[in-house]
Protein backbone atom coordinates (compact mmCIF):
# COMPACT_ATOMS: atom_id res chain seq x y z
CA UNK A 1 0.00 0.00 0.00
CA UNK A 2 1.09 3.64 -0.41
CA UNK A 3 0.26 6.77 0.85
CA UNK A 4 0.40 10.59 -0.05
CA UNK A 5 2.17 11.96 3.38
CA UNK A 6 3.50 15.68 4.36
CA UNK A 7 6.87 15.88 5.70
CA UNK A 8 6.90 16.89 8.67
CA UNK A 9 10.42 19.00 8.59
CA UNK A 10 9.85 20.26 5.04
CA UNK A 11 6.14 20.40 4.28
CA UNK A 12 6.17 19.15 0.73
CA UNK A 13 4.55 15.72 -0.35
CA UNK A 14 6.16 12.36 -0.70
CA UNK A 15 4.72 8.83 -1.82
CA UNK A 16 5.30 7.10 1.53
CA UNK A 17 5.31 3.03 0.42
CA UNK A 18 5.30 1.55 4.26
CA UNK A 19 4.29 -1.97 3.25
CA UNK A 20 7.03 -2.34 0.63
CA UNK A 21 9.45 -0.65 2.66
CA UNK A 22 12.06 -2.12 1.00
CA UNK A 23 11.22 -0.16 -2.22
CA UNK A 24 10.19 3.08 -0.18
CA UNK A 25 12.07 6.17 -1.01
CA UNK A 26 13.46 6.87 2.41
CA UNK A 27 15.49 3.30 1.75
CA UNK A 28 17.49 5.15 -0.72
CA UNK A 29 19.09 7.55 2.03
CA UNK A 30 21.29 6.12 4.39
CA UNK A 31 21.03 6.46 8.33
CA UNK A 32 23.08 6.09 11.21
CA UNK A 33 21.86 4.28 13.94
CA UNK A 34 22.37 7.76 16.16
CA UNK A 35 20.01 10.01 13.60
CA UNK A 36 17.33 7.60 12.95
CA UNK A 37 17.11 7.16 17.34
CA UNK A 38 16.67 11.08 17.45
CA UNK A 39 14.18 11.32 14.32
CA UNK A 40 11.91 8.54 15.92
CA UNK A 41 11.99 11.01 19.16
CA UNK A 42 11.64 14.01 17.13
CA UNK A 43 8.78 13.10 14.57
CA UNK A 44 6.38 11.02 14.53
CA UNK A 45 5.55 10.86 10.68
CA UNK A 46 8.08 9.62 8.42
CA UNK A 47 10.22 12.25 6.21
CA UNK A 48 10.67 12.98 2.71
CA UNK A 49 14.39 11.68 1.68
CA UNK A 50 15.51 15.25 0.62
CA UNK A 51 15.13 15.79 4.23
CA UNK A 52 16.26 13.20 5.40
CA UNK A 53 19.71 13.27 3.22
CA UNK A 54 19.99 16.46 4.29
CA UNK A 55 20.00 15.74 8.22
CA UNK A 56 22.39 12.98 8.03
CA UNK A 57 24.65 14.90 5.73
CA UNK A 58 24.34 17.93 8.52
CA UNK A 59 23.21 20.55 5.57
CA UNK A 60 19.91 21.98 7.32
CA UNK A 61 19.27 23.68 10.34
CA UNK A 62 16.47 21.64 11.26
CA UNK A 63 17.46 20.48 15.40
CA UNK A 64 17.36 17.48 16.70
CA UNK A 65 18.13 17.75 20.17
CA UNK A 66 15.76 18.61 22.36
Amino acid sequence: MHETKTCPCCNKSFECKFESITICQCMEVHISQITRELLVKRYDECLCKECLSHIEGGNTTTRLED
